[in-house]
């Protein structure tokens, strides 16, 4: 059993729960690393090494040369603290997946049971921060910070940007006439340019597979192969987990295409999707890092601070007064990419 009153038996319990799938964060933002401090040191290039070494003449020292444009920011990532209040009715009322009228369970049991469910919500919800924060970045190269005090009412608004301008403007993909392909490839050998990789992802949302279907041009390729379109592309959508279908590859450009079609409900109570339903993101697998600051908090023993390096750091409380048990989960993170212009976005019909 947890003992929800040691935060490092806590935080192994935290380490070992499965965490929820969060396709844009694994793809783009895999790696993960954790800062001793409530700090974190974000570092991002701007371009590639594009420039040609100057010519000197004999006997020179050299030529001063700048450096490739970088950004170097010590920054506070902020702070996401999801909370669950246990209170007496929640113990004496059946829970979930109980049995309705011949339960055995002690209202011990069964908070217990509540707090190990709770634990798993707020995680999740930690996890969906992240992905939305991976769809920020992506969709407009920014991340904005919109903090609120415990009563929810809200107290700061921060950002953090990172100078892109990988946002591309297409005519629209449900035309039967639409130049997809083109599209695609412009964008591609844009990256290419800028950051000197090829591209090898393609992220759609829901609509955009019935855009390369319906394609008048696409259609052509896969319906009347020849020797010369059989290996431009081919379509063989698959699904790979909940929300996330492999459409197929795109051979002439090196794509691999997937839709994501997960969805999450905002901090205006609406419904929103990760990825737009009309929305491409092109890009890198690993083109980014989350960024994690340590956490500090009071001990157990209630004497002194104590400083946790690590990815999510759960707490416990008890309020005789309230007679209820508070059960709290902080994390501070940020998704920085490497190099600030190593994507492309675009919204194919508005």
């Amino acid at each position: 059993m947890i003992d929800m009153n040691d935060t490092l038996s806590l935080i192994a319990a935290v380490e070992q729960i499965k965490k929820p799938a969060t396709f844009l964060t694994e793809l783009f933002f895999p790696t993960v690393e954790t800062s001793p401090t409530s700090t974190v040191i974000a570092e991002w290039r701007e371009r590639g090494r594009e420039k040609l070494a100057p010519y000197a003449i004999d006997d020179s020292k050299g030529v001063n040369v700048s450096r490739v444009g970088s950004h170097f920011r010590a920054l506070k990532p902020p702070l996401v603290a999801p909370r669950r209040i246990l209170t007496q009715e929640d113990i004496t009322r059946r829970s979930f997946g109980e049995m309705p009228v011949f339960s055995t369970m002690s209202a011990e049991e069964r908070a217990a049971k509540i707090q190990a469910d709770d634990l798993v919500d707020l995680l999740g919800m930690i996890q969906n921060r992240k992905e939305q924060m991976a769809s920020e970045v992506l969709t407009t190269g920014k991340i904005e910070v919109k903090a609120y005090a415990d009563d929810g009412r809200l107290q700061k608004v921060d950002e953090v940007d990172f100078n892109w301008c990988g946002a591309v403007s297409v005519q629209p993909w449900d035309s039967l006439d639409a130049t997809i392909f083109s599209d695609l490839q412009a964008m591609s050998e844009d990256i290419q340019e800028y950051c000197s990789e090829v591209p090898t992802v393609l992220v759609v949302g829901r609509n955009v597979p019935g855009y390369l279907r319906k394609n008048k041009e696409i259609y052509e390729w896969l319906m009347i192969p020849n020797r010369e379109t059989a290996t431009l592309a081919s379509l063989q959508p698959t699904y790979q987990s909940p929300q996330v279908q492999y459409i197929g590859r795109i051979n002439a450009l090196n794509l691999e295409v997937y839709c994501y079609s997960a969805t999450y409900t905002g901090d205006d109570g609406q419904m929103k999707s990760f990825v737009g339903e009309n929305d491409v993101i092109m890009g890198m697998p690993g083109l980014g890092r989350q960024l994690h600051a340590a956490i500090t908090l009071i001990d157990d023993g209630g004497t002194k601070f104590q400083t946790y390096a690590t990815a999510a750091v759960p707490s416990y409380s008890v309020s005789k007064d309230d007679n209820t048990i508070a059960l709290t989960l902080r994390s501070r993170f940020l998704m920085v990419p490497d190099v600030s212009n190593s994507w492309r976005y675009a919204r194919v019909k508005s």
